[in-house]
């Protein structure tokens, strides 16, 4: 029986998508914070957003390959500014949180999905024990966006990768959320929106159940066979609670 429902958080409880104006945005306000910090780089938004990207383009695909978070110092100085060696590394390392945290909120749009608050609301009062497992290169903007949207207090576990170390699909991310959720891992449902980083990692730890909702990622899926889909695919996530219901027998939403 499923104990725990545990959630992916962008494009999952959140819909997340980046545009050129949220891109341009983006690198003008990491231009402005590192100039009030004594950091001033002589160039265009537009020409040091796409260096920054194209940059930050080959440590996804370092940490993608390698399930591996590195810090967000890591990620600045051997990555995203690897084309400006003259910016002073300690300022750098000192405010380098506060740039991942600037680049994941600006860079992105972010909105909380229709019925997060509702679905969450009817599983605890069925409950379950909720949790987020969120792939991340910051260490507080998750936990910052979870109280934006006012839904913090609905989780007794929060795994970030840049805390852990290491990113989904690693199968240790989701052990550790049911070992700290005090549950097995077969009491486990996840929800996520992709498949070989959600779907994978959570049958890889052993989850009971999983869940894929459609997103932004949808057309980033590339289906091997059959045993690699979810085993159920939403399009709102109210469904988890009727699904649930059925296998529990309790009525959440009453």
């Amino acid at each position: 029986m499923i104990k725990a429902v545990i959630f992916d958080m962008g494009g999952t409880l959140e819909d997340i998508y980046n545009t050129p104006e949220t891109r341009l945005e983006n690198a003008k306000t990491l231009l402005e914070y590192m100039k009030r910090h004594g950091i001033t780089l002589e160039c265009d938004p537009a020409e040091f957003s796409e260096k920054v990207i194209r940059s930050y383009g080959d440590y996804k695909k370092f940490s993608d390959e390698n399930n591996i978070e590195l810090m967000p110092f890591e990620v600045w100085d051997k990555y995203r500014l690897r084309d400006y060696p003259e910016i002073d590394r300690r300022i750098l390392q000192a405010i380098s949180e506060r740039l991942t945290h600037i680049w994941e909120t600006h860079f992105h749009h972010r909105e909380l999905r229709p019925h997060a608050v509702e679905m969450l609301t009817a599983l605890q009062k069925a409950g379950y024990k909720l949790g987020v497992i969120s792939n991340t290169p910051s260490l507080v903007q998750v936990l910052w966006t979870l109280h934006e949207y006012k839904i913090f207090d609905f989780f007794e576990y929060v795994g970030l990768s840049s805390l852990h170390g290491f990113k989904k699909p690693d199968p240790i991310l989701f052990q550790i959320a049911a070992r700290d959720l005090n549950v097995q891992a077969a009491e486990c449902a996840y929800v996520g929106d992709t498949i070989d980083k959600d779907v994978k990692g959570a049958r890889a730890a052993g989850y009971g159940m999983t869940f894929r909702i459609k997103s932004y990622a949808e057309e980033e899926q590339r289906l091997t066979g059959d045993e690699t889909e979810a085993d159920y695919l939403i399009k709102d996530l109210s469904e988890i609670v009727t699904i649930l219901e059925k296998e529990k027998g309790v009525k959440a939403y009453e």
